[in-house]
């Protein structure tokens, strides 16, 4: 049955780019360098997944903790070196609620005591409206919600390196599905200077969570040659959705962009990720049968 649900979700959601024979083929990197790359996206994933998981956890204790929950009239985030935090405020900037990370010993806390805006946080809330109007109004022609997803895109602004912001958009959703695609980037140096931008996927691709019945374990969607690796938006969306919301456990890209098909295994309860020669995993798969 887990055999049957894997190749069904293949085709339901990656059967359109499972061809890349007219691309020309990319060397495949040496085993130390695809550790290299493992580590990076994972690295990038896993920081944009908390910032996501924060969004959800911080809006759902503020519901249930914060007597001053209607007057919220918007959010931000806070980054030092030990800890991330979402703070909620009103019209007149008074903060009323925050949910803290403490990133060294990951601990999670929320506290509804009301406050006027520090310098910092006025100056993080100034910052992140500066930097997704930025990047709206360099690419906004290129960044749109999706109706087919019944949600809207949600925004994360992070430093990823000291020089470097990278503005997300991913696509969220209200349907019983793991979404996928639809997710854009765009990077703004320490200048406040546009300097890329980055379509992760072509399409929206919304992976089941159920195939004849039967819950999924395990997705599977492909990627090409203008996209050869697992995004960091894949790995966020695999833990926001398929591990926390519908406890699956692995998440695979096939990847034809290679002189050979490489599977990339993204382990979503040990947060690894292999890099498999495809052809040799199907038939290690049959003799298995």
């Amino acid at each position: 049955a887990m055999r049957k649900i894997l190749i069904t979700i293949c085709t339901i959601a990656s059967i359109a780019h499972l061809s890349a024979s007219g691309a020309e083929k990319l060397r495949l990197p040496s085993q130390a360098k695809l550790e290299q790359i493992s580590d990076s996206l994972l690295d990038e994933g896993l920081r944009l997944y908390l910032y996501e998981h924060l969004a959800w956890v911080s809006s759902d204790s503020l519901m249930k903790h914060c007597p001053h929950a209607q007057e919220v009239n918007g959010s931000g985030i806070y980054v030092d070196s030990t800890m991330v935090m979402r703070y909620f405020y009103s019209r007149n900037d008074d903060v009323l609620f925050t949910y803290n990370f403490d990133t060294t010993r990951g601990e999670e806390w929320w506290d509804a005591t009301p406050h006027k805006m520090t310098q910092e946080e006025q100056d993080a809330k100034k910052e992140r409206r500066e930097c997704i109007d930025l990047a709206l109004k360099t690419y906004g022609d290129s960044i749109y919600n999706n109706s087919d997803a019944k949600g809207k895109l949600n925004a994360e602004v992070i430093w990823v390196s000291p020089d470097l912001i990278r503005v997300y958009f991913l696509q969220g959703t209200t349907l019983n599905v793991v979404p996928f695609g639809n997710d854009y980037s765009v990077d703004i140096n320490r200048n406040k200077d546009v300097v890329g931008f980055r379509r992760y996927h072509h399409s929206y691709i919304p992976l089941p969570i159920d195939v004849d019945g039967e819950r999924v374990k395990a997705m599977f969607h492909s990627h090409t040659s203008d996209n050869p690796y697992i995004t960091a938006t894949d790995i966020c969306n695999s833990l926001l959705y398929a591990r926390d919301f519908f406890g699956m456990s692995t998440h695979s890209i096939l990847s034809t962009a290679f002189e050979k098909r490489i599977l990339q295994i993204f382990d979503m309860q040990n947060i690894t990720l292999q890099f498999v020669d495809y052809d040799e995993f199907l038939k290690t798969k049959e003799t298995q049968q």
